[in-house]
């Protein structure tokens, strides 16, 4: 079910979730309609554009036209100043399909060597202050427990336990520019249409998601599933100083 390249996951969960993942793995799934609907304004979580198909037409070529109170409007053929409408569309069965979402920690791109040690050839290695900035938007203000993964072990528990028992895939987000002239192709949704809902604008890069998605329908209030205890593969950091004292050691030739 995994289509990414595994690296080191960190997820948040509030506090009083946060010891039933490590001793039961227990993951919540939300509907996506959830995400889509949220109005609180907590911007790294709602996201009226997740699932959906979204367009930008330059209204100056051929075939394009907008009608207003019946009549023609013609703009100008500016190379400065293109006029554009932008159109989205979420299909209605998106809003059913559960979503876990995590961060993937890249290990080349978002870790840095903070020690080493020459006889050994051992190196500790802490995660980039920039990318601990990025993440702690994620953290509701540090009040959230961050959680690090072993990602072989997850994927090893989510084949185990999901692959034969649920419809699920688990993928990095694809991240495009809102001002494409699309961010995926008719001929795509048509061949793939669980494809748009991995789809995210480029202003969410920062959170480096990797989503689990259950594509059947899920409750309203979503859905639980236990992939079995996770100690020993999942570790609480501190909500405050966790992401800066996390260190990975390792021989620094490897």
């Amino acid at each position: 079910m995994a289509e990414y390249r595994a690296g080191c996951i960190l997820k948040y969960f509030d506090e009083e979730y946060a010891d039933d993942f490590v001793d039961k793995g227990v993951i919540h799934f939300s509907q996506l309609g959830y995400f889509i609907d949220l109005e609180d304004g907590n911007d790294a979580i709602a996201d009226s554009y997740e699932g959906s198909r979204v367009l930008n037409l330059d209204m100056t070529e051929p075939g394009y036209s907008l009608l207003i109170d019946g009549k023609k409007i013609s703009f100008n053929n500016s190379e400065e100043n293109r006029p554009q409408v932008q159109v989205k569309v979420t299909p209605e069965w998106v809003k059913e399909k559960g979503i876990v979402s995590m961060a993937n920690l890249d290990f080349v791109h978002d870790f840095k060597l903070d020690a080493y040690n020459e006889a050994t050839d051992r190196g500790e290695f802490v995660i980039k202050p920039d990318v601990i900035k990025d993440l702690e938007k994620l953290s509701n203000n540090k009040s959230r427990v961050p959680i690090i993964i072993d990602a072989k072990w997850l994927m090893k528990r989510l084949d185990e336990v999901m692959t034969h028992n649920y419809h699920a895939q688990l993928r990095s987000v694809r991240y495009y520019d809102e001002k494409a002239p699309q961010n995926i192709t008719f001929q795509e949704l048509q061949d793939t249409p669980e494809n748009v809902i991995f789809l995210k604008r480029n202003k969410y890069r920062y959170q480096r998601e990797v989503r689990i998605a259950l594509l059947d329908a899920v409750p309203e209030k979503g859905t639980n599933i236990s992939l079995g205890s996770m100690t020993g593969h999942a570790f609480k950091l501190d909500p405050q100083t966790g992401l800066e004292t996390f260190k990975i050691a390792m021989a620094k030739s490897k």
